[in-house]
């Protein structure tokens, strides 16, 4: 199940539509305001005042909103301000990472009570993955002080392909996760609704809802970590691509000649700059100089080195993960450059596991695309890094649900009204 906000949407042009999207509206507007009056909704989302009180009604016999405050101004009836009643529901949205899982409870709101880190190795096995998915979620749930029966729905984000509607997912960099009913294993082990997308683009939805991309129509989010993706919002609406296998940048060239990358090709961005590059060139690192600080904050094992321990060295002073790190951030500036330049994006958001702590690689991207884009189109850029954390995109899981919640509910009083008629 991979919700849009297009998804059980009937076609323009008819009642049925608009109300959708004038409902879709509604929420947004609350959600990213907290609160409003009626008449101020009506300002806000430029409909008229009829279409707004019918629809708030609806919003009201379900749930989803409710009174947060009543306003006096002058002799007359107290404005009731109105809000989204974050205990219509609550939503798990777990991030299954390379080297890690990260999982996260959001309200209806789109307020986080709850987060929780597992550090895994790679590409575990399926069976494996599931038992810690489930340890995950315990704690969870013990943080946020819920019991399972407390959910409404979970969020799954994938490193890789969501092949079909059923929820099967593939990843390149992990050849033991090859064509995985991921959905059908957490439905049968909660019993919820599950939604699965790739991590990139719960990425940007994350950031589109709370972060960097809030007030922005059309932006690029990089993602960073043991892989490299990219989310792209155009016009406040992911975009996805024919069959959902959109912002693969990590997988465009950039030397023909290159090392042999996961995905079958050579010379790939990731093959230089992914997380799993990175441990790699660590390995030889440390195989030719055994005096380094990589030695000594990975404990001398190159076999288990990653990239947060280049990471690490390289801040304490090693001269080679440094260099390591900065001509990697140039791979990745040359690839956003491309990006920018296909996209003519109003802003980049740096983000992902990869950059934390790591100004090195920032200024490496920054400095590059600088260089490498286009003046006309880099006078139309904002660069920025996200601060949304290693949890963005488990963030954006838990924001799938809620999305699949409301169009659920739009659904639903469409099908109502029909059989009024």
């Amino acid at each position: 199940m991979r919700p849009t906000e297009a998804d059980n949407m009937p076609e323009k042009g008819d009642q049925s539509y608009l109300r959708s999207r004038n409902t879709a509206r509604i929420l947004e507007t609350l959600r990213q305001n907290k609160a409003f009056s009626r008449i101020d909704l009506a300002e806000q989302t430029n409909l008229d005042k009829k279409t707004v009180l019918n629809i708030v009604n609806d919003l009201f016999a379900q749930g989803m909103i409710r009174i947060m405050s009543r306003q006096i101004d002058g002799a007359g009836r107290p404005k009731e301000i109105l809000g989204i009643n974050g205990d219509y529901g609550r939503y798990a949205g777990i991030d299954l990472g390379g080297t890690h899982l990260s999982g996260v409870i959001v309200n209806f709101a789109g307020e986080r009570i709850a987060s929780n880190d597992v550090e895994v190795h790679n590409g575990l096995e399926p069976d494996t993955l599931m038992k810690l998915c489930i340890y995950l979620m315990r704690n969870l749930l013990k943080e946020a002080g819920l019991k399972e029966y407390d959910l409404s729905g979970i969020g799954i984000s994938f490193p890789g392909f969501v092949a079909s509607s059923q929820g099967y997912v593939t990843s390149e960099n992990f050849p033991r996760w090859q064509n995985i009913p991921i959905q059908e294993m957490f439905q049968k082990r909660y019993n919820l609704p599950v939604c699965v997308d790739d991590c990139s683009r719960l990425m940007a939805l994350a950031e589109l809802w709370f972060g960097k991309g809030r007030n922005c129509r059309d932006f690029i989010v990089a993602d960073l970590g043991f892989g490299i993706g990219c989310g792209i919002v155009i016009d406040r609406k992911i975009f996805r691509g024919s069959a959902g296998k959109s912002g693969e940048v990590g997988h465009t060239v950039v030397d023909v000649n290159g090392p042999p990358c996961t995905c079958g090709s050579h010379g790939c961005i990731e093959s230089f700059a992914a997380g799993w590059a990175l441990s790699r060139d660590a390995q030889s690192i440390m195989q030719k100089h055994s005096n380094t600080l990589l030695c000594e904050t990975s404990g001398n094992s190159p076999e288990g080195v990653n990239f947060r321990q280049v990471v690490l060295a390289a801040n304490l002073g090693d001269l080679y993960c440094a260099d390591l790190l900065k001509k990697a951030g140039e791979y990745i500036g040359i690839g956003l450059s491309n990006a920018i330049s296909f996209f003519n994006p109003s802003r980049l958001i740096i983000g992902g596991r990869l950059i934390q702590d790591n100004e090195i690689m920032i200024r490496a991207i920054t400095e590059t695309i600088q260089i490498k884009c286009m003046k006309q189109i880099l006078d139309d850029v904002e660069i920025t890094v996200s601060e949304l954390g290693g949890s963005a995109s488990a963030w954006g899981a838990g924001v799938s649900c809620i999305l699949n919640a409301e169009n659920l509910f739009i659904t639903a009083m469409q099908k109502l009204k029909e059989k009024v008629k």
